[in-house]
């Protein structure tokens, strides 16, 4: 997804930053950088508004910068367009456990009370397929943030994510779909490629044509068969409009979900930081996630999704099979797009160095 991108910055980095015999970053020596990182982004459909704010904070934030030893400003350019992009996409560029650790976990809820997370989109997006691989995912793939930071973060540095511990948590899929034919059949064909059970309303009809009773009804069962996550997949529109906004809104209002995701196809471009911020105004997002990412979408839409909404890209779907679901990682997307990871890890250690150094002499003068 992130291959146009790529390929934009990828000659950016080598023909527009200052050049390294530069004395310091200033608005003339940085202005062709920030004018191709303009048109890089304007050809990857990131929102106006986002791209605008990140090209005033890269400025901002380079001008502001001081020259590292044995950086030069070119590679500090690097590193700072690395930081802010890294904030737009919702990470911490200050984290060391952002390249392992999801910054955006699904929540829990505690009490012994089932954690509800409540699925919404477009028609077409994918979403029953997400609904099944999210399923899947918290039941054998999720890590588990709180213990893995039990962790010496030497040791999370070394450990692959996969090793991590995991959450292990039993789901159970609510089909609330009433509209769509065969929706619920759908869910459940997948759901059993996943080894996931499937609730699709009350043995005697008495939920029927309810979305907001089959979600309630699947968190009792969720209760009885011991299961601690509830995912309601819920229909979709062609195109948003009230009333599929108000059934939501129902829906919501019965559960009380501790998530509210909205999977959108990454390859509507802007389009999809449009509807989710349609989606959030209407009923409050806590994420989002993005389909199709292994298509030859442009990327965009991961760039504006928090910018417009508030809401943090929590997934990506990488494929059509039940495992092609990945956290998304601010970071690791960020240094794929600028394909200058080397750059940005130079850097990093240069300035610790000069920390140690200022640490140093603070230690001798109080001697």
């Amino acid at each position: 997804m992130f291959d146009a991108l790529a390929s934009s910055f990828s000659s950016l980095l080598q023909d527009a930053l200052p050049s390294s015999s530069t004395a310091k970053l200033t608005p003339s020596n940085i202005a062709p950088a920030i004018a191709e990182i303009k048109a890089a982004l304007d050809s990857s459909d990131v929102a106006d508004e986002v791209s605008s704010k990140l090209l005033r904070d890269v400025e901002a934030a380079a001008i502001g910068s001081p020259l590292v030893d044995g950086v030069g400003p070119d590679k500090l350019f690097v590193k700072v367009f690395y930081d802010e992009l890294v904030k737009v996409l919702g990470g911490d560029p200050g984290n060391p456990d952002d390249q392992s650790l999801p910054p955006a976990p699904v929540a829990r809820r505690g009490g012994g009370e089932p954690t509800v997370i409540l699925l919404v989109g477009l028609q077409g997006g994918g979403k029953t397929t997400f609904a099944a691989k999210l399923a899947k995912y918290l039941q054998a793939g999720e890590v588990d943030v709180a213990e893995s930071l039990k962790l010496p973060a030497d040791e999370r540095a070394k450990t692959l994510t996969t090793a991590l511990p995991k959450t292990n948590r039993k789901v159970l899929l609510a089909a609330c779909d009433v509209y769509r034919p065969a929706a619920a059949e759908q869910l459940e064909i997948v759901a059993a490629r996943c080894g996931v059970p499937v609730y699709r309303g009350a043995e005697d009809g008495s939920e029927d044509g309810d979305p907001a009773k089959i979600a309630l009804g699947a968190i009792r069962r969720a209760k009885e068969i011991g299961a601690d996550t509830v995912v309601v997949d819920t229909a979709g529109r062609q195109e948003t409009n009230e009333g599929l906004m108000e059934e939501i809104r129902a829906v919501k209002r019965a559960v009380r979900p501790d998530e509210v995701l909205l999977v959108v196809d990454a390859m509507t471009g802007q389009t999809a930081a449009t509807v989710t911020a349609s989606f959030n105004a209407a009923v409050g997002l806590t994420g989002a996630c993005l389909t199709k990412t292994d298509s030859d979408a442009k990327g965009g839409a991961a760039l504006s999704i928090l910018g417009v909404s508030g809401a943090p890209v929590k997934f990506l779907g990488t494929g059509e099979g039940v495992d092609d679901l990945a956290p998304f990682f601010p970071a690791r997307a960020a240094r794929q797009i600028l394909g200058m990871g080397d750059v940005v890890t130079l850097v990093e250690k240069a300035s610790e160095r000069v920390s140690e150094k200022d640490a140093q002499r603070t230690v001798d003068k109080m001697k």
